[in-house]
């Protein structure tokens, strides 16, 4: 078995429809290996590690912290980019030629190769930033803070603040939480073209997107319940999907904040994991009471692999350009877990989805366990539809 499913009967009458064995063995779960990550993840905005570690997208140009500011490595002679003080936070952007610091109060933009020559952008008073973002192109950062401003955006071109997001702003009717929280922004994430701030209210359920020159709103609209678990944008900066403790997730226009997917329903509290592949088609998460990595279809709704990586997973996570591979953190060291993958037709995924899981996407746009005689009624297109997968005649 190369997905992994419960072994329910339903699943061994599909074996049994197929003709050939396909139930996966560990108690109903795919047990993968892992490896040590090697420092190519091929994903915009990732690696970002602990300490104010990080490394370009294509893992070659790497920046370490050290007493007198921090170190970039790559191609050619390491390279000391002076600060006032030790890094505490980094970022490389999307395309892998600059990365942005911060030191000494001041955040800093750099080129990923050639002279340290620095770009600071302008002070703001008692900035303590908990992470940093940077457009792909590196003309647009912006740093999310625990305080107020809740995310501070500049021009790197022009060195200046383009608007503050502060930490409390007007939003729809408070549905969650008590009154002292009422409008807090819980999080804020710049998208990867540098165009929108997006950011979750949990008072509200809202997500608000902002245009990052003017701080104009652009669209807003209640995208989650209760608590804010995760906030992620897809690569080309249209949907931004949130994970809420409502056990849901679900993909959402951009800046109109307007579903476009199914409702993908976790079956346990979540943990604060939620990566996006580079298309934008396949979102990992995982839950806090079961070691499995979930992978959905965020078009369809279908669950397309459920697989334990053998170590105890913490975020950050992100997948690798062919969404072959899942990388994460995990006792303070980074993994590697390769994905089950299949070369097939595109039509056939659903039927085949099926039959790997024993699940599917019902009409409330949840995930329902597939009846035992759903593969009886209609043995032929189950068949026909994995013989598409599997490439057979």
């Amino acid at each position: 078995g190369v997905f992994g499913f419960p072994a329910h009967t339903k699943i061994l009458c599909a074996a049994c429809v197929l003709g050939r064995g396909v139930v996966g063995g560990g108690g109903g779960m795919l047990q993968a290996q892992t490896e040590l990550y090697q420092y190519d993840c091929g994903q915009a905005h990732v690696p970002v590690f602990e300490a104010g570690r990080s490394a370009s997208p294509d893992g070659r140009t790497r920046f370490v912290p050290n007493p007198s500011g921090g170190l970039r490595s790559g191609p050619g002679a390491a390279v000391d980019l002076p600060h006032p003080a030790q890094v505490s936070l980094s970022r490389f952007n999307g395309r892998g030629d600059r990365v942005v610091t911060f030191a000494g109060g001041i955040v800093r933009v750099w080129p990923a190769s050639g002279p340290a020559t620095a770009i600071e952008l302008a002070s703001v008073p008692n900035l303590a930033p908990i992470r940093l973002d940077i457009s792909d192109d590196g003309d647009t950062v912006m740093a999310v803070t625990a305080g107020n401003p809740k995310a501070v955006v500049w021009s790197v071109k022009s060195r200046a603040i383009l608007f503050q997001l502060p930490n409390r702003i007007d939003c729809g009717p408070q549905i969650f939480r008590d009154e002292s929280v009422d409008g807090n922004v819980n999080d804020a994430v710049l998208s990867p073209d540098g165009t929108m701030v997006v950011a979750g209210v949990e008072s509200s359920g809202e997500l608000i997107a902002f245009e990052a020159a003017t701080g104009r709103r652009l669209g807003q609209g209640v995208a989650f319940r209760g608590f804010l678990f995760g906030l992620t944008l897809t690569a080309d900066s249209r949907g931004a999907i949130p994970l809420g403790s409502d056990l849901t997730s679900r993909e959402f226009e951009l800046p109109g904040i307007k579903p476009l997917g199914p409702v993908l329903r976790q079956p346990d509290w979540p943990k604060r994991f939620l990566a996006v592949s580079r298309s934008g088609r396949q979102l990992a998460t995982m839950t806090r009471s079961d070691p499995r990595l979930r992978i959905w279809d965020l078009k369809t709704g279908d669950v397309l692999t459920s697989i334990s990586p053998g170590f105890p997973v913490d975020p950050p996570g992100w997948f690798n350009s062919d969404a072959t591979a899942i990388q994460f953190q995990s006792n303070g060291a980074y993994r590697r877990l390769r994905l089950p993958v299949y070369a097939g037709a595109r039509d056939a995924v659903p039927l085949a989805v099926r039959v790997l899981t024993g699940r599917y996407l019902d009409e409330t746009g949840g995930i329902a366990d597939i009846p035992q005689d759903e593969y009886r009624n209609d043995p032929a297109a189950y068949r026909d539809a994995w013989l598409k997968w599997r490439g057979a005649p």
